[in-house]
């Protein structure tokens, strides 16, 4: 749960600089992706990743330790999730010269493709958070936990949710 300090810290101005960043990151995405559907479905993703990791790492592991340095995750996964759909939609846009009109066969050779990329990135990325677990400082620790689940909640949402996004924008 957060505590009083916590959101106390985080209205002062950290919550300002996070919103910031997010809409640039969703301005990127529409800019790149010449999607305005597809720019706030992704956003909507790395939204709901946050309340994926807050269920595991409450709910599931038991963790009540929740302080501003696990705020900070916010920049990360807006980094992560913007470079995992990157990968997703350009090894779409890159199979369209390859399967013209048979778009399910397109949804699988760019499944095929970018899964492998974005489990790489994202597993690595995990592995690097979770190496805090043997810190002797708490927010550390438990930093690296979080960081490391809300990495891949956000992998597991890009790779079955975003597919969808992107054949309704192309279908559209």
């Amino acid at each position: 749960m957060l505590g009083k300090a916590v959101l106390k810290e985080l209205v002062k101005g950290d919550i300002v600089w996070a919103a910031g960043a997010g809409f640039f990151v969703f301005l990127y995405l529409s800019f790149h992706m010449r999607s305005f559907f597809l720019a706030s479905f992704s956003i909507l993703l790395i939204i709901f990743s946050f309340a994926i990791t807050q269920s595991i790492y409450i709910w599931i592991l038991g963790i009540q330790y929740f302080q501003t340095l696990h705020f900070m995750a916010v920049f990360l996964v807006l980094g992560i999730a913007a470079d995992d759909i990157f990968v997703f939609h350009d090894a779409w846009i890159q199979s369209a010269p390859m399967f013209k009109g048979q778009d399910y066969e397109r949804m699988a050779y760019t499944l095929r493709r970018a899964y492998r990329q974005m489990l790489i990135t994202s597993c690595t990325t995990s592995v690097a958070f979770l190496a805090n677990f043997f810190s002797s400082l708490i927010p550390i620790c438990t930093f690296g936990i979080y960081a490391a689940i809300i990495v891949q909640a956000n992998f597991l949402l890009a790779i079955t949710y975003f597919p969808a996004a992107e054949m309704l924008a192309y279908n559209i």
